[in-house]
């Protein structure tokens, strides 16, 4: 049975040159690619049952490139073609090695998969990486004496287990095989730069775990002096038990309805009061989502709200020429409630998706595939990478998507959750400034990971989401289905008979059975799994209405969000038997899809610091420090060995003062660790505290942090500043502001910036004498705004058309970087 794709592009073409049997039963083939710039090599590698393995394009400087010939011998597979290098044609032969790791598992005494079997994760230190390998991305595997010395290579191999001098035969992988050292400095969701970690010193080995598997980490962590850290390749299996929409009946998740009064997330009001935009980039940390699903495509010719994506564990690239591989639905189903086309006479409606009424709206999808056809989870050198690539925004890698939410899962109750490789993972998302939302488990007591990291890093790092059943409290045995893991932020809809979602119509998808019957391809969904993504599309529609490309001074940082949606969360509370505010069990209570948009959207905002009024430092004793080897906890050494140093802690502390227009009531803040530069404790991530003191329309706030001068160390003398030096102490925070909009003659008004003429007519000229505005709004006298525009830096005066209003009384309002000044004028 076949199946015909088309390409994105009339003018795309691909042709298949040669292709061959390997002796796995699979088959090669290669032939040539024309994306509409250049003509590619480009070789597949299918397996015996037909299931795309792997893919390699070779690019020359010229993009003249034409396959002609394949050879393979074994295990290694030749191609050779007519290549253009910029000074002519040449002949070229390109050489692959083609290895298959097994899925062999290991599993505990109850049947729970825990890890892969004979394979361990490390990240060395730098200095004893050969650089030629790190920065090879052709170089995927081979042996542990190609990634460090001989010396260096049998110590690892003998602790792994493998014996004496046996570096040279112990197979080694790349996991973080699209990433170089020259990936350093990514992009955050703010606009600011930061420090891309030392990913590219992450290798996955062959070890001997034999019967006590820790025992063989703790041996092989042993060699601090080389290796930041050794852990096991961890299991995550994903979390559920293996005109109008016409299926909107079927959606009391998103809407009230007279079998489920209580139940839903509130979304009508979110979509009274915004839409999302396609600058808001999530990403599905799944299985692959089926782009092709209908309630993706507008149309034929539009293309899919998929617009790109990854499959890390068959490692190759997004084709949309390829065919949709036929995996099972716990992606696409994720994927479905974020961002399935409303208003499209099909299927359901997605609570970020586009609306068909509106073309230009709706968040913009990835997929970013941790799992294949055979396994219902994923493994720890799969998924870190690929959070690295949905998180991280960066020039220099082929492979990063710079997302500002990204929906997982999957997860598991461990009792090994000490997976640094994942940890960091998520700790690059929250520095970057991405919101990751975890669900957050079906049974078994906590810790549940990946949705229980931030309680020992950084609680905003990860928003934790359980399940509600059909009364709309925490799901339990008499509440629709199992006891949910307790203590996350929220709480959203994981019952299978409220949750309708979209799903891959090739593959028989786990619930089919359990719901009333629903016409392919849409299923009912349920658990953790069905509840996270109903988050990531609020947070969608939370960042789309508080975004500088719809007119705000700035985004929203993970804190914004998770505090937001925590203080519009419905209470569960005495009426569902429970205590009245946060409890264990519901955490701040059921999701509020319209009062998280509300509480974003004018007359409310969110103000983000500028730089303090004052910096106070104070150079305290020099002190010796102790800085661990490989650690269980989170203790950062930020590169440096084990040992003592000498350090000498410059403690800062920066003072704000922020005042806005009369009008404006500041109702609370908070710092942002996300963004802070500096910490607490030399042995602590990024940290600050600060202390606010609010009254009205003011605030005076203070930051405290500090950084550490190393001068000292095991080797000696030394200059080196934990975790930045001074010059880069930053201690940002967050102000919500209610600003109430001036319609009265009576109310008074700023007349810090000038506006001419007035009356006016057509066009209305502004000059701002000063002020460093960043964003202005036009409001009618019902207090409705009806024109918005952002205001480049530096822009002294603008002139705006005002031709399309109705003649009566409006206020203009001016909003800088230290609040915003008001105005009326009047159109005739």
């Amino acid at each position: 049975m076949g199946k015909a794709v088309q390409a994105p592009q009339s003018n795309w073409i691909a042709e298949a040159t040669k292709c061959a049997a390997t002796e796995d039963g699979g088959v090669i083939v290669v032939g040539t690619v024309f994306d509409g710039t250049s003509n590619n090599f480009q070789t597949l590698k299918y397996s015996a049952i037909g299931e795309l393995e792997w893919e390699k394009k070779y690019d020359a400087l010229e993009g003249n490139d034409k396959a002609l010939g394949l050879l393979v011998d074994g295990d290694r597979v030749y191609v050779n073609g007519i290549s253009n290098n910029g000074t002519g044609n040449k002949y070229t032969t390109m050489h692959y090695t083609d290895t298959e790791r097994v899925h062999d598992m290991i599993y505990s005494a109850e049947g729970a998969p825990i890890c892969k079997a004979d394979e361990m994760i490390i990240r060395l230190r730098p200095e004893f990486v050969n650089t030629s390998v790190a920065d090879n991305k052709g170089w995927q595997y081979g042996t542990l004496d190609e990634v460090v010395s001989s010396a260096v290579a049998d110590q690892i191999a003998e602790k792994a287990g493998h014996g004496p001098l046996a570096g040279k035969s112990t197979k080694v992988y790349k996991v973080f095989r699209h990433t170089t050292r020259a990936d350093s400095i990514s992009r955050t969701r703010l606009g600011r730069e930061e420090e891309i970690p030392t990913v590219w010193c992450t290798f996955l080995i062959e070890a001997d775990l034999g019967a006590n598997i820790q025992a063989t980490v703790d041996s092989v962590s042993t060699l601090s002096d080389q290796l930041e850290f050794a852990q096991l390749n961890l299991f995550y299996p994903f979390l559920c038990d293996v005109c109008e929409d016409p299926l909107l009946d079927r959606q009391p998740n998103l809407f009230p309805s007279t079998e489920y009064p209580n139940a839903d997330i509130n979304v009508q009001q979110a979509w009274d009061l915004t839409q999302a935009i396609p600058e808001v980039k999530v990403g599905i940390v799944d299985q692959f989502v089926d782009y092709e699903h209908e309630d993706f495509n507008e149309c034929a010719t539009n293309g899919s709200s998929i617009v790109d994506g990854h499959d890390f564990m068959a490692n190759y690239n997004w084709i949309f020429w390829q065919e949709v591989p036929d995996y099972p639905s716990h992606g696409t189903a994720s994927a479905g409630i974020i961002g399935a086309i409303r208003n499209n006479c099909i299927g359901i409606a997605g609570i970020a998706g586009k609306d068909a009424e509106q073309p230009e709206s709706g968040c913009t999808l990835y997929t970013i595939g941790i799992a294949d056809q055979s396994f219902y989870g994923s493994f720890s050198d799969v998924i870190a990478p690929a959070l690295y690539s949905g998180t991280v925004e960066s020039n220099t890698s082929e492979v990063t998507f710079g997302c500002n939410v990204l929906n997982n899962g999957y997860g598991v109750n461990g009792q090994f959750a000490i997976d640094f490789a994942l940890r960091e993972a998520i700790r690059a998302c929250y520095r970057n400034e991405c919101v990751f939302v975890a669900a957050r488990g079906n049974g078994g007591g906590p810790p549940h990971y990946p949705a229980d990291f931030s309680s020992s890093y950084n609680d905003y790092a990860v928003l934790a989401v359980g399940a509600s059943g059909p009364d709309g409290s925490r799901m339990t045995p008499t509440n629709g289905g199992v006891y949910l893991t307790a203590g996350g932020d929220l709480i959203a809809p994981g019952y299978q008979g409220m949750v309708t979602s979209t799903i891959n119509a090739e593959n028989d998808f786990v619930f089919t059975n359990e719901c009333t019957p629903l016409p392919d391809p849409y299923s009912c969904f349920r658990w953790s799994s069905a509840a996270a993504p109903h988050a990531s599309g609020v947070a969608a529609l939370m960042q789309s209405t508080h975004h500088p490309a719809v007119g705000s001074l700035n985004g929203l940082a993970p804190e914004d969000v998770e505090i937001i949606m925590e203080k519009a969360a419905t209470d569960i509370g005495s009426s569902y038997g429970y205590p009245d505010g946060p409890d264990d069990f519901n955490g701040y209570g059921r999701l509020n899809a319209g009062e998280s948009v509300r509480l974003v959207k004018t007359p409310y905002r969110v103000f983000h610091s500028g730089p303090p009024i004052t910096t106070d430092v104070t150079v305290m004793t020099t002190q010796t420090v102790s800085m661990p080897g490989i650690s269980q906890g989170w203790a950062f050494t930020w590169g440096l060995p084990p040992g003592d140093y000498e350090m000498t802690e410059h403690r800062f502390e920066l003072t704000y003062t922020n005042t806005f227009e009369p009008n404006t009531e500041i109702l609370d803040g908070w710092g942002r660790n996300s963004s802070v530069f500096g910490n607490l404790d030399p042995h602590f991530d990024h940290t600050a505290e600060w202390e606010f003191a609010i009254d009205g329309n003011s605030a005076n706030v203070v930051g405290r942090t500090s950084c550490w001068k190393v001068t000292n160390g095991p080797d000696g003398p030394m200059q080196f500043w934990i975790p930045v030096d001074p010059s880069k102490i930053s201690t940002p925070y967050s102000l919500h502001l209610y600003e109430e909009i001036i319609s009265s003659v009576a109310e008074a008004e700023s007349n810090s910036f000038a506006l001419y003429p007035n009356p006016a007519t057509t066009e209305l000229r502004i000059a701002f004498n000063g002020i460093a505005a960043r964003r202005l709004e036009v409001v009618d006298i019902t207090g409705r705004i009806v024109k918005t525009e952002a205001i480049a830096v530096g822009t002294p005066n603008i002139e705006i058309s005002i031709a399309h209003l109705a003649q009566g009384t409006y206020s203009l309002r001016v909003t800088g970087t230290n609040g915003g000044h008001t105005q009326r004028f009047i159109k005739y």
